[in-house]
Order: C-alpha cells, then sequence, then structure tokens
C-alpha cells in the first residue's frame, strides 16, 4: 500500500502568498538589495518548500499548481519565457503579449547569458 501524500491546504495557501510577495520583490527590488539578491532569495524559498515535502508523493503536482499560481500573477510566466527565449518568432509573440519594461527585460536576458533587445 502506498500513501498518497500532498501539501495541506493551509501551508499550500501560506507557500503561495509567500511566493507571490517575493515575485512582486523581483518586479520592484530595493535598491539596498538588488534584484539578483531577489531572485536568490525567491530560489531559497523553491528550493526549501521542495525539500521539506520531499517525502510528500504527490509535491510534484502541488508544485506545479503553486508555480501556476504565482507565475500567473501579473504576467510574469510571459516576461520569464521572454528572458529566456532565444527564438525570434517566439520573442515577437511575447513582445506582442505584454509589453514590458525593456530596460529589466535586458537586464535579466544579460543575467542569463543572453542577447539583449534594442530599446527604442
Amino acid at each position: 500500500m502506498v500513501v498518497k501524500s500532498h501539501i495541506c491546504d493551509k501551508q499550500l495557501k501560506t507557500k503561495r502568498k509567500a511566493l507571490v510577495e517575493q515575485v512582486k520583490r523581483i518586479a520592484r527590488p530595493q535598491p539596498e538589495k538588488g534584484l539578483l539578491r531577489e531572485i536568490r532569495q525567491y530560489n531559497k524559498i523553491v528550493v526549501g518548500i521542495q525539500n521539506y515535502y520531499r517525502i510528500a508523493t504527490n509535491i510534484s503536482l502541488d508544485a506545479h499548481n503553486l508555480n501556476r499560481a504565482v507565475m500567473t500573477k501579473g504576467g510574469t510566466e510571459t516576461v520569464h519565457k521572454l528572458i529566456h527565449a532565444t527564438n525570434a518568432k517566439i520573442i515577437q509573440k511575447y513582445l506582442q503579449i505584454c509589453k514590458p519594461d525593456m530596460t529589466k527585460l535586458n537586464v535579466l536576458r544579460k543575467q542569463v547569458g543572453n542577447s539583449i533587445f534594442s530599446v527604442d
């Protein structure tokens, strides 16, 4: 017999709130902390959740739902795709969907090693 376990609803809500708050801090980082530090903090939260709940058999389903809920706040999923995109057609598609701050987008693209967009 195998027990199928999930993150409880109350904790899932708490984790979602923490991740959404951190995404907001990434969108508007404080000058003294900086963008990279805020991104690292987000990654620490995610890794902490994965480590704590690693024994739950359905953590991947919960994590997927959590990611969906967090990344769809404010169009961050589209911006995330723009940061990592290398195909010109995909880039044009997502640029039409959202109108991101090109300066911020170029900083993030540069950090992950992708070419930057020209700012018109």
